[in-house]
């Protein structure tokens, strides 16, 4: 009789115990397959559900080791966005709605969900006469977005495909001598937040640059020539 034959008697047999632990190695395969799997498809905060946050995730007010301090809106939807001039300022909702509409040179963002530890991603609005609006409309189009595998391009995908994600605006100050407000400056606070945080989508081994005014890229080759 061979070990499969033999699986349904237990009389203690080398056969019957080779069985038992086929059984049991099939068992545990199964449920390895079925936990890796599941791992795969939901967020890293869920696997532990008794250890996972309910709120949003904390977003520093001291930089360490600087004099910064960061200001930060409530989180508000995007789903809940309001369209330009519609929301009253003097409320929480005023105030991100003033500041996402408002061209400011050191205004920090960050995409968040409810219950996880880290932010999706932390980023900067840059370029002259640009607003988080239009920052934003950038994100959900793809229009500015690098590869699928950057950060810009997991954003542009997940933006599309939920709405459970969250907008949370910063701002910066003071600026002691010789800083002043400026998209350079901007970058470096934004790379400090990202540090402290670890944002989900963000490698720290890539930098990106924002395209220049073409204003600006001539009096640049001007200087080069």
């Amino acid at each position: 009789m061979n070990t499969l034959s033999h699986r349904g008697t237990h009389c203690g047999c080398p056969k019957c115990l080779a069985g038992q632990r086929e059984k049991m190695i099939d068992r545990l395969t199964r449920d390895s397959l079925q936990i890796a799997l599941r791992h795969a498809q939901e967020q890293p905060e869920s696997w532990a559900f008794e250890a996972r946050p309910s709120g949003f995730p904390v977003m520093p007010i001291d930089l360490p080791a600087t004099s910064f301090k960061m200001k930060w809106t409530t989180e508000v939807r995007i789903g809940a966005i309001a369209a330009k001039g519609v929301t009253p300022p003097g409320t929480p909702f005023g105030d991100f709605m003033q500041l996402y509409d408002t061209m400011r040179p050191n205004l920090i963002y960050a995409f968040m969900r409810k219950g996880a530890r880290h932010p999706l991603y932390v980023g900067h609005v840059a370029g002259a006469g640009r607003t988080m609006r239009e920052r934003y409309e950038e994100h959900k189009s793809g229009k500015k977005s690098g590869s699928w595998k950057s950060g810009t391009g997991q954003l542009t995908r997940v933006l599309a495909s939920s709405t459970d994600i969250y907008l949370r605006l910063g701002t910066y100050s003071p600026l002691p001598a010789p800083y002043k407000a400026s998209r350079n400056m901007a970058r470096v606070i934004e790379g400090l937040v990202q540090e402290l945080t670890q944002p989900r989508m963000w490698t720290d081994t890539v930098t990106t640059f924002e395209e220049e005014d073409e204003a600006e890229l001539a009096e640049l080759l001007e200087g080069e020539l």
